[in-house]
C-alpha cells in the first residue's frame, strides 16, 4: 500500500514539474491532495523519518570515517618526519 500510495503521489507530482507553473487553485489542490495523504497514512512521515535518519548516520559515519583518515596520515607524518628527521617543510 505505501508503495502504491507513494507511486500515486509521484505520478501525481511528474506533470506538475513538467508544466511550466501551476495557477493558485492548482496549487491549492495539490497541497490539499498531499495533505489529505499524509494525514490519512502517517505511516509515510515515519517511514520519511526513519529514511532521514538512516542517511544522516550514513552521512556521519562517513565523515568521522574521512576525519579518522587524516588524523592518521598526519600522525604517520609526524613518525616519519620524527623518526627520518626530515624537515616537516621539505
Amino acid at each position: 500500500m505505501k508503495k502504491s500510495l507513494l507511486l500515486s503521489l509521484s505520478l501525481l507530482a511528474f506533470p506538475l514539474m513538467a508544466s511550466t507553473a501551476l495557477t493558485p487553485d492548482q496549487e491549492a489542490r495539490v497541497r490539499e491532495l498531499v495533505r489529505e495523504t499524509l494525514v490519512s497514512n502517517p505511516a509515510i512521515l515515519a517511514e520519511a523519518a526513519d529514511a532521514w535518519d538512516k542517511q544522516a548516520a550514513q552521512n556521519q559515519q562517513s565523515m568521522l570515517q574521512e576525519a579518522i583518515k587524516k588524523i592518521t596520515l598526519r600522525y604517520m607524518k609526524m613518525l616519519i618526519h620524527r623518526d627520518w628527521g626530515l624537515n616537516s617543510r621539505s
